[in-house]
């Protein structure tokens, strides 16, 4: 089945307004997987070390950022800190997320845009980071061309990606068909082909999306979420055990250059 876009932002707005979710996050506006390691407590603790993870590598001080898929402002809260001298705007196709960002980071610009088609001149900012979101686009391989156009020759691109053959357990509204890839080759091409260099990809699925499974699995169960009802709450459960174990094909780290000529 094929969902429109409005169907898409309906249910995934939706389903990061629910008590549920806020609850989870502690109305943090992180609303990703988390880097689980030694020392990492809970949900947010999580969400803030896959911002760190992320940017441990960078290889320029960022100065001017374009945050891709910004959510509700968590991550690009982060990032405004990390980095407080850069001039950073976050972009995201909700309306209503859009809300909760400006909300949450009032120093921040907040636009309404589509990450594959955006209405920016080339070679506008020198960083671009993505939490958790390219595997949603209209499609990555736009983002992905989008993104080459935008950035300064040199820049940096900085992402969290979730690689997928299929969406039999994630759901079928959230990925579009023509983002499914066949194994980390035929990912690791669509960089390529969109002109960057430098192409790295790790998979950290062991240290986020499987423990995160794990720990929404173990959360339901000690301390089951009144909000869900006893019926629903054990259907989460099962789900999440699923999820941990063929939900998805690979959970990734990306960091690649735009270099011209």
């Amino acid at each position: 089945m094929t969902y429109s876009r409005a169907e898409f932002l309906d249910r995934y707005d939706a389903m990061m307004a629910s008590d549920w979710v806020r609850t989870h996050y502690q109305d943090s506006g992180c609303y990703n997987v988390g880097y689980w390691g030694e020392g990492i407590m809970d949900q947010v603790q999580a969400c803030r070390k896959l911002v760190h993870t992320l940017v441990a590598d960078i290889p320029h001080a960022p100065q001017i950022i374009l945050d891709v898929g910004c959510g509700h402002g968590g991550s690009t809260a982060i990032l405004r800190d990390l980095f407080p001298a850069a001039d950073m705007t976050g972009i995201n196709l909700s309306a209503e997320q859009l809300w909760e960002c400006r909300r949450r980071v009032p120093d921040i610009q907040f636009i309404q845009m589509d990450a594959a088609a955006l209405d920016f001149e080339d070679d506008s900012f020198d960083t671009l980071f993505s939490i958790e979101a390219a595997f949603h686009f209209q499609t990555r391989k736009a983002f992905l061309a989008e993104a080459w156009r935008v950035l300064k020759p040199g820049g940096c691109i900085l992402i969290t990606d979730i690689c997928l053959s299929n969406s039999n357990l994630l759901g079928t509204w959230m990925v579009p068909e023509k983002n499914f890839v066949h194994g980390m080759q035929e990912y690791e091409k669509q960089w390529h082909e969109a002109g960057f260099c430098g192409v790295m990809i790790e998979d950290i699925s062991h240290k986020t999306w499987r423990p995160f499974c794990k720990n929404m699995s173990r959360s339901l169960q000690s301390k089951p979420m009144n909000l869900l009802g006893k019926s629903q709450n054990t259907e989460m459960i099962s789900y999440f055990n699923s999820l941990g174990k063929s939900g998805i094909d690979h959970y990734v780290r990306v960091q690649a250059t735009k270099t011209v000529g």
